[in-house]
């Protein structure tokens, strides 16, 4: 399942990746020489349909940067790879000048497979925004349902200032309507999906709100740093926002 306005973890921004001074959610360098794409990590598509997956991916983000170099006037040659290993040596090996892919692929790369991770960096400037979000198997409504209300009571949960520390006594005291909807105080939303009333209080309590779960996984408390950028609240100067819990 796809939404237009926030991600289940990360934004998908294309970029490179260049020694030294880098470049990352963008794909942008002068001269660039190399440029790359990597099937994502959870894809468990049948051997059959692999390459294909990885073709269409590598045509749409040559259109990507042959755009952007046009608009921009920057000369470029590409090195395409359908093997995210095969581009990982090629580049750290110093054979491409740069690296582009999804912004979350790069600074995992950066973090485990480069050979010394302070000579890299990952930049900041986007050029394709693609978001990203959950997704279920058609055909099972139900279960789509309750993916995404998970989803957006994560989101409720940073914005009401609900954490995995403080659920349980934000459950006991709190006087705000929102906040008692949501860890299953008052009305009987869990009902919708067969469920107690406290099967959001749970979700928070094990994993925390959208925000712990960015910051521990991909965010400063993890290895690849990547910041919250429109991935923040959108009071917060993001996107990220959830339909009411009504």
């Amino acid at each position: 399942m796809r939404s237009p306005f926030s991600t289940w973890h990360w934004s998908r921004a294309y970029g490179f990746q260049a020694k030294r001074f880098a470049s990352a959610r963008i794909e942008y360098i002068r001269l660039v020489k190399c440029g790359g794409f990597a099937p994502r990590p959870h894809w468990r598509e049948p051997r059959a349909w692999a390459h294909k997956r990885v073709a269409k991916a590598v045509f749409a983000l040559e259109v990507t940067l042959g755009d952007y170099a046009r608009a921009n006037n920057i000369t470029w040659q590409p090195v395409v790879f359908e093997r995210v290993d095969t581009m990982y040596q090629a580049f750290f090996s110093g054979r491409c000048d740069a690296m582009t892919q999804d912004a979350s692929a790069l600074a995992g790369a950066v973090a485990t497979a480069a050979p010394n991770p302070a000579d890299y960096l990952v930049l900041s400037e986007t050029i394709s925004k693609e978001p990203l979000g959950p997704f279920t198997r058609n055909g099972d409504e139900a279960w789509s349902n309750f993916i995404a209300w998970i989803h957006y009571g994560l989101i409720e949960a940073e914005e009401l200032s609900v954490t995995k520390a403080n659920a349980d006594e934000q459950a006991k005291s709190s006087q705000n309507p929102a906040t008692q909807r949501l860890l299953g105080v008052s009305g009987e939303f869990g009902s919708r999906f067969g469920l107690d009333n406290k099967w959001m209080l749970n979700a928070i309590k094990a994993e925390g709100n959208y925000g712990e779960i960015f910051e521990r996984n991909v965010g400063a408390g993890s290895p690849l740093k990547l910041s919250r950028g429109l991935n923040a609240l959108w009071s917060k100067g993001g996107l990220m926002y959830a339909i009411p819990y009504r």
